[in-house]
């Protein structure tokens, strides 16, 4: 499923986002989407999906393609490929392994939060259980987006 918005004169910018949980999916897009309006969301609802999307595994089904992400949203509590290992491949790709991976998780164990950035991730956002909070969380999300990635590649 693809999220798109347009309309700030900005160039679209492609967003991954590997999130199984509907309602979480559901919620970052819409608030993305409201907070940047340049940016074209591509959702994968598992890690298959993710690496099918990123052109990184040999499927036999055709998969709708996306332009190289400017970033990527990971959840790590994924069905059939676990966000770690969706992690461990995507750096271990030569074309992709530049990309910034944010991981977007309920596990606030340290032990996992050492690990994920240990294999490359940028940084690490835990869900807070709260909308609220899960609202304060993404508006630090949209600062990330717009001072490392999206306006940070404008700028250039």
């Amino acid at each position: 499923m693809t999220y798109s918005s347009k309309g700030n004169g900005m160039s679209e910018q492609t967003v991954l986002l590997v999130e199984d949980n509907p309602d979480h999916a559901e919620i970052i897009t819409r608030v993305l989407r409201k907070m940047m309006r340049n940016l074209n969301i591509r959702l994968a609802s598992d890690g298959q999906q993710a690496l099918e999307i990123l052109g990184l595994t040999q499927s036999a089904k055709p998969v709708e393609k996306i332009p190289t992400p400017k970033i990527i949203l990971l959840d790590i509590r994924l069905p059939k490929i676990d966000g770690t290992e969706v992690l461990k491949i995507i750096k271990a790709s030569p074309a992709l392994k530049k990309i910034p991976v944010i991981v977007l998780t309920t596990s606030e164990r340290k032990e996992e939060v050492k690990k994920m950035y240990a294999l490359g991730a940028n940084s690490y956002i835990v869900k807070p259980g709260k909308f609220e909070d899960f609202m304060g969380q993404l508006k630090k999300l949209r600062a990330y987006l717009e001072d490392y990635t999206i306006l940070g590649s404008e700028k250039k």
